[in-house]
């Protein structure tokens, strides 16, 4: 069964990432995050601590794709 979760991508690298997220994910579990200016990819999670998330991606992604938005004028 599939469930959307919100998550805060705290930390990204071509890859994996970390993401804060309040509800608990199984470890080894697939997921997909929907990236700004790239899409959705594709994850496996590989560790979890508290609020926090760790996964490396399926398929390395390209970081000069991603359109982050900082907050910033």
């Amino acid at each position: 069964a599939e469930q959307r979760l919100d998550v805060t991508v705290c930390d990204l690298s071509t890859a994996g990432f970390m993401a804060e997220c309040l509800r608990p994910v199984l470890i080894g579990s697939f997921v997909s995050l929907d990236l700004p200016g790239i899409g959705p990819v594709h994850a496996q999670v590989r560790w979890q601590v508290g609020g926090r998330m760790g996964g490396k991606f399926l398929d390395p992604i390209s970081l000069h794709r991603c359109d982050w938005l900082t907050g910033e004028d």
